[in-house]
C-alpha cells in the first residue's frame, strides 16, 4: 500500500507530461497545416477563369474569350485522369464554357454570373491542391 501511495505522484506527473505533449503536437500540426495551406497555389484553370471574370467585368469580350479558352485548356489537363461519370460531366461543362467563349468572340453578351456558374460546374470535378491534404 505504501508503494502504491508513493507511485501516485509519479503517475500524475507522467500523465501530465503526456497531456502536455499531445497538446503541443496538436498545436504544431495546426501550425504546419496553416503554413501548407498558405503556400498552396490555385490550379492554372482557376487563374485563367479569374482573369476571364475580370476582363468580362471590363467588357473586354474577346480577351475574356481567350482567357476562357486558356482555362478550358488547363481544365482538360487537370482532368486528364478523370474517368466515367466525372469525365462525362466535365466534358459537358467544358462544352458550356466553349459556347460562352464563342458567344463572346462574336460580341454577344455573356453575363458574369452565368460564366461563374459554368466555371463552377466544371471546376467541381477537378481536384484542387488547396483542398486536398498532402500525403507523406
Amino acid at each position: 500500500m505504501n508503494a502504491f501511495l508513493k507511485s501516485i505522484p509519479i503517475a500524475v506527473i507522467f500523465l501530465s507530461l503526456i497531456a502536455c505533449n499531445e497538446a503541443k503536437t496538436k498545436e504544431i500540426r495546426q501550425s504546419l497545416g496553416e503554413e501548407i495551406m498558405n503556400e498552396r497555389q490555385p490550379n492554372a484553370s482557376d487563374k485563367a477563369f479569374a482573369t476571364a471574370f475580370d476582363l468580362l467585368e471590363m467588357n473586354k469580350k474577346k480577351e475574356a474569350a481567350k482567357a476562357i479558352e486558356q482555362g478550358i485548356s488547363e481544365l482538360q489537363k487537370e482532368g486528364a485522369d478523370l474517368k466515367g461519370l466525372y469525365r462525362l460531366n466535365l466534358e459537358k461543362a467544358i462544352a458550356g464554357l466553349q459556347k460562352a467563349a464563342i458567344n463572346l468572340n462574336k460580341g454577344n453578351i455573356v453575363s458574369l454570373n452565368s460564366l461563374k456558374e459554368l466555371v463552377l460546374e466544371a471546376e467541381i470535378y477537378i481536384p484542387h491542391q488547396q483542398l486536398v491534404p498532402e500525403r507523406e
